[in-house]
């Protein structure tokens, strides 16, 4: 079965993995997704759409090649750090479903393009552990979230997970909180100048005042359909997390178990960020489907009574079919 069949990665499990992610983004081909609108607070994502405009089909088109990328490399990344069996495919494969469950995901958001970054960022942030002076990787940290938050400008709260993650794995110094902070306003120096230059500093800087003006509570809309996804996603972290609880978690190294519980951080503050500033479809997995990509791997390659999840699986897959395809949509019209 599913779970089974990538808890391996060789050549036919690739080959089925990029079949089963085109079949979740085929619908974006036959009903193009709207291109998210450009706002000066997403200054990278702005350049993307100024250079692509409103090709839809384009857009959705380079979103899917993204998504593949950023699943084998996060599968890459917690293959080696050991969280799972290192010829395991199950991290890029739940990415990809996670990445895929709603229309509105099938298309080159910023979400997306940010949480190529935040791969990055996890990576580096396992790195930090058993480090004695990581100045430099620490820069490199706060440095990825100023990047980030060009394209989806809520990641610059990353930060906080910086301050937490030195808070609780280390002796706090002030060089050490102070340099992540210098990492993340560098790109924003070059933005400013450029701004400056082009004579648009004043309006860009009331737009960043009137997005720390306009915050939310979570404001979520979404259809049944993508409700019993979200269901079914949210019983499959449970047991997770249970698994985690009463599992052979405590059997991990001290390593291993450091860095699920780094995810799990991970995993609240992408939740902060959706309760400031809203819960879109886009937000409220896109966000937080790095941890729970992570955590829930780490279940099932641990399981050993694989059916029942087998079945949900594959439940999952096809709902997300029906709804990326609007087949129920279809059968209305008829």
């Amino acid at each position: 079965m599913l779970i089974k069949f990538f808890r391996s990665s060789y050549m036919a499990q690739y080959i089925i993995l990029f079949l089963i992610a085109f079949v979740l983004w085929g619908g974006a081909l036959l009903h193009p997704v709207d291109v998210i609108p450009s706002q000066n607070i997403y200054p990278f994502y702005n350049i993307i759409g100024f250079w692509l405009g409103d090709n839809k089909i384009l857009f959705s088109v380079i979103g899917f090649v993204l998504l593949l990328f950023e699943a084998l490399l996060i599968n890459s990344i917690i293959t080696e750090s050991e969280i799972v069996p290192k010829n395991s495919l199950l991290p890029g494969f739940l990415y990809i479903i996670l990445m895929s469950f709603s229309p509105e995901l099938l298309t080159l958001h910023p979400v997306l393009i940010a949480n190529l970054f935040l791969i990055i960022f996890i990576n580096f942030i396992f790195k930090i552990y058993g480090q004695i002076e990581p100045l430099r990787l620490l820069y490199k940290l706060g440095f990825v979230v100023g990047v980030t938050s060009a394209y989806y400008f809520p990641a610059y709260i990353f930060l906080i997970y910086i301050f937490w993650i030195l808070f609780f794995l280390r002796s706090l110094s002030w060089r050490e909180l102070m340099i992540p902070v210098v990492g993340l306003i560098t790109p924003y120096i070059f933005l400013t100048v450029w701004y400056y230059c082009i004579d648009k500093l004043e309006l860009v800087y009331n737009d960043y005042l009137n997005f720390f003006q306009k915050m939310e509570i979570i404001n979520f809309e979404a259809n049944y359909i993508t409700i019993i996804i979200l269901v079914i996603f949210t019983l499959l972290f449970v047991f997770s997390m249970m698994n985690l609880a009463v599992g052979k978690y405590f059997e991990k190294s001290i390593s291993t178990r450091k860095k699920i519980k780094l995810s799990f951080s991970y995993l609240i503050i992408s939740l902060i960020i959706i309760i400031l500033y809203g819960g879109s479809v886009i937000n409220f997995i896109a966000l937080p489907a790095i941890p729970i990509a992570i955590i829930i791997s780490f279940y099932f390659s641990e399981l050993k009574r694989i059916y029942l999840l087998n079945l949900l699986t594959i439940l999952l897959i096809l709902i997300i079919i029906v709804n990326n395809y609007h087949l129920l949509d279809i059968l209305n019209l008829e």
